[in-house]
């Protein structure tokens, strides 16, 4: 059973002996045992010297074909193929992960499962049995099946159209090709009295949602939908999304726009910043002239607010406007704040991005904000954007401690845009 944990869990990559043991739910010791004997056997080979800190242990050849073999033997277990593509079989159950047999290409990430074998009334044609049947949500650890032909025992790259005159299932009018997938139950304590084998359909009701409804389903705006039987995620609380692809980062902008105030770097988005708000100033000099007193600081920041926000000629010190130049370059600036929705944070320096974070963070009647915030910004800052009660979304290039209570959003490895 250790050793089939093991085997499941390194078909999703490469990992050190710790962090296996962890993910599968065994002591450090007893994994560290099984792996050496999977590495005797050629299952298993480290990228460092056997018994280095931090090595990281990965499948062999060998261990492919041991997890090809059982999944060929499990997949025996769903014969005979159903009619219906659209049913799925439970093939094995271990903890929260499961093997499942599928006759189509998924295209949502999850699944559901009943938790017993739905029974159709026998006397209702239009009965699929899932009435009454609790269902349980299971979120795919691949991005595609492999695809296994049960009659000549052969891997297919995809399963034959239902029109393909050369399939066997096209002259004896059975099915022959089956797809496995893994996936992993969100719920790892629900039971599922199913027998392995067992096909089922959907439900042809709308079961709970994978998240909790009060908190993902009841706020203002849509994050996004995860599956045609379950409501749009509507986040009631804020969200930390930690990406680095500017793809991703664009289309999730796009979507937490929506009524919202957004101060972020544009690129990619089909959309242009409005004119920066002229208070920003008073938060960018103090930034800018940290040693001067508040009086100086006052009086030059006026200055510099007559001079860009009029036509005429004002006098500013000449080391406040290099720096304001240098900070904010051809920026223009408007004193009608409430009808700003959007800043573009390209082409500004770290002062300005702050201060224009500062000005939005200062009154708690803004519209829901949408921050790009940098771990380079001073703690304090750091504390008021969590703190503030108009956060809508954060984001993030990489983990900001500060931002650890919050939900996080990231980027899927398994099926990028």
């Amino acid at each position: 059973m250790h050793r089939r944990r093991l085997l499941n869990r390194l078909t999703e990559g490469g990992a050190t002996v710790s962090a296996l043991a962890r993910d599968v739910g065994l002591r450090v010791p007893h994994a560290s045992a099984e792996l050496r004997r999977m590495r005797n056997d050629g299952l298993v080979a480290s990228d460092l010297p056997a018994g280095s800190r931090g090595a990281r242990i990965h499948l062999t050849e060998s261990g492919w074909e041991s997890v090809r073999g059982d999944e060929w033997i499990r997949a025996t277990e769903a014969s005979p193929l159903p009619d219906d593509t659209s049913m799925c079989c439970l093939l094995a159950r271990d903890g929260p992960n499961l093997l499942l047999g599928v006759m189509e290409p998924t295209d949502s990430p999850l699944l559901l499962i009943p938790d017993r074998p739905p029974t159709p009334i026998v006397d209702d044609p239009t009965s699929t049995g899932s009435d009454g049947v609790p269902w349980s949500w299971a979120v795919l650890r691949e991005r595609n099946p492999r695809w296994f032909d049960l009659s000549s025992m052969e891997l297919k790259p995809a399963p034959p159209p239902p029109s393909d005159p050369e399939s066997i299932a096209a002259y004896s009018g059975e099915r022959t090709v089956i797809g496995i997938i893994r996936a992993r139950l969100l719920d790892s304590e629900r039971p599922i009295a199913m027998a392995p084998g067992q096909w089922f359909g959907t439900p042809n009701f709308r079961p709970a949602p994978p998240l909790p409804e009060s908190s993902y389903h009841r706020g203002q705006w849509v994050l996004g939908a995860c599956h045609e039987l379950s409501p749009n995620v509507r986040p009631k609380n804020p969200i930390a999304a930690v990406m680095e692809e500017r793809l991703p980062r664009s289309m999730l902008l796009r979507t937490a726009r929506a009524n919202s105030l957004v101060i972020a770097d544009l690129g990619g988005l089909d959309a242009e910043g409005d004119t920066y708000p002229l208070s920003a100033l008073d938060f960018w000099i103090e930034r800018a002239h940290p040693r001067l007193s508040d009086a100086e600081r006052r009086k030059r920041v006026q200055a510099l607010r007559d001079r860009v926000s009029s036509a005429r000629k004002v006098r500013t010190d000449d080391s406040t406007w290099r720096r304001f130049r240098r900070d904010w370059g051809e920026s223009e600036f408007t004193e009608n704040e409430d009808a700003i929705g959007i800043l573009d944070l390209r082409g500004l320096g770290d002062s300005s991005v702050e201060a224009l974070v500062r000005w939005a963070i200062s009154d708690e009647e803004r519209p829901p904000m949408v921050l790009e915030v940098s771990k380079d910004m001073p703690d304090d800052l750091l504390s008021s954007i969590v703190s503030h009660s108009n956060l809508r979304l954060a984001l993030l290039e990489r983990d900001i401690p500060t931002f650890a209570a919050f939900d996080r959003l990231e980027a899927d490895p398994l099926r990028p845009l």
